[in-house]
């Protein structure tokens, strides 16, 4: 387990092997110890056990990285010669050249990685990365064995665990895919040094000539291997690895893997997941759905406050300008009874007064009557007034209206005689009709009036 501090915390926890639902109750250990230690971390990795997975050495055509990511199933496919359609892959590319590049590929089968990732996404430890345990120790020893040092040219890493061996080197602060990279399962009661003197030699055979082996660095969880022995039996220089891990740690190549797999962070190949391949990560794509998704309800609540407060804030100030507008309607109706109601724009209501004002003004200086109805707007109203009557029905054309303080003449024409005796019956109505006069000219009926309006009783 890493934390965001890097950090480091150990503990062991153990389950039946093979027993049903042993991931589950693994799971459920690690995140009880979690919660009792009050760890904080910023992202789980898993290392897988090598009995969970297989290896290959598969060759490609390619050396580009996208060519051999999008045929790497199919180079594995037919190696094996089967179907891996089942099986997750996780691969890293051990060397390239014109010819093609060796990878070193893993094989693990679906259903029993889906148990496991589920298992630790129930207990909200859903992991980022799921390699192969032996990956993960060749990044703990690139990363914090060496130490800064170039190169490990020559130097064998042999690590036993209680039931699993690993055989790794040489290695390079870049180049987590080494040369040698191999996996064995050690029998119960067996001699570990037999078996590490047994399998050291295949691991040799594979070299090419060019590349020599002079020391052996051993890591035992047993404490059982002996450097003097192994060492002239292989022609090696043997000594113990010297790892520093917690005093409290029953197994130092276990906590070696999981102190690798915790810096999972630091590979920029993710080629050496099966998650790459299977059941991609989407804690980070989901936590950032989740912010967005906060973010954008809090901006919702903070732009409707503003919008509350800004709304109030107007009403506040237009309270004044209501309350004015009011006053204003109710002395514009009473000044301008005729009105039914104040024009929308306060610039039409201001002409209206001024209008209304100003013929105030012409009566009470001797410029019009009194009387409203003497008015030369009066006037001019009334006949048109008397036009619409019957404008329609008469084919009306008016010509000229001449509006004098004594008389009114209007001149037109209609679409018949019948049509201006209509019209005329409608004028007398409203005037007195001094003079009249009608004709025919081009298909219309003419004609000129003369009248005054009506005085009252």
């Amino acid at each position: 387990m890493q934390s965001s501090a890097e950090t480091v915390a150990c503990f062991d926890v153990s389950v039946e092997e093979q027993s049903p639902g042993s991931f589950a109750e693994l799971a459920d250990k690690i995140a009880q110890l979690i919660r009792q230690h009050d760890l904080q971390f910023s992202h789980v990795a898993v290392a897988v056990d090598c009995s969970v997975y297989m290896q290959h050495d598969v060759h490609s055509n390619f050396s580009d990285k996208k060519q051999i990511e999008s045929t790497v199933r199919f180079d594995t496919e037919e190696a094996l010669a089967t179907d891996i359609s089942d099986v997750a892959l996780a691969y890293s590319v051990v060397s390239s050249d014109e010819n093609g590049s060796a990878m070193r590929v893993f094989t693990s089968q679906k259903a029993v990685l889906a148990e496991i990732i589920n298992a630790f996404a129930a207990n909200n430890l859903d992991p980022v990365t799921v390699e192969p345990d032996v990956t993960c120790l060749c990044r703990f020893i690139t990363r914090r064995f060496l130490d800064g040092r170039k190169s490990t040219d020559g130097i064998l890493f042999a690590a036993l665990s209680d039931a699993n061996g690993y055989l790794v080197g040489p290695l390079g602060p870049d180049d987590e895919a080494t040369i040698i990279q191999r996996t064995f399962l050690i029998a119960p009661g067996r001699d570990r040094n037999d078996i590490l003197l047994s399998q050291v030699p295949l691991s040799i055979a594979a070299l090419g000539p060019e590349v020599t082996l002079n020391k052996m660095l051993i890591l035992d969880s047993a404490g059982s291997l002996k450097p003097d022995r192994i060492g002239p039996a292989l022609g090696l220089s043997a000594e113990v690895a010297g790892f520093s891990v917690p005093q409290d740690c029953s197994n130092p190549v276990a906590f070696a893997a999981a102190c690798g797999a915790s810096l999972s962070y630091l590979q920029k190949d993710t080629r050496t997941s099966f998650r790459a391949d299977y059941m991609p990560y989407l804690g980070t794509k989901r936590r950032l759905e989740q912010s967005l998704k906060i973010i954008s309800i809090c901006a919702c609540v903070i732009l409707a406050a503003v919008g509350l407060n800004l709304t109030f804030r107007l009403i506040q100030k237009n309270k004044p300008v209501r309350l004015l507008r009011e006053k204003f309607t109710a002395d514009y109706l009473a000044a301008l009874p005729e009105k039914e109601k104040i024009p929308s724009k306060l610039t039409t209501a201001r002409n209206d007064l001024q209008k209304a004002l100003s013929h105030i003004k012409r009566i009470r200086s001797g410029q019009l009557s009194a009387d409203d109805e003497q008015s030369i707007p009066a006037r001019l109203t009334t006949v048109l007034e008397a036009f619409n009557a019957v404008a329609a029905e008469t084919k009306l054309n008016i010509e000229k209206i001449s509006i004098t303080p004594k008389n009114i003449t209007i001149t037109g024409d209609t679409s018949n005689r019948s049509g201006t005796l209509t019209l005329l019956a409608e004028i007398k109505k409203v005037l007195n009709v001094q003079q009249e006069n009608v004709g025919t000219k081009g298909g219309r009926d003419t004609f000129s009036i003369t009248a005054e309006l009506k005085t009252k009783d």
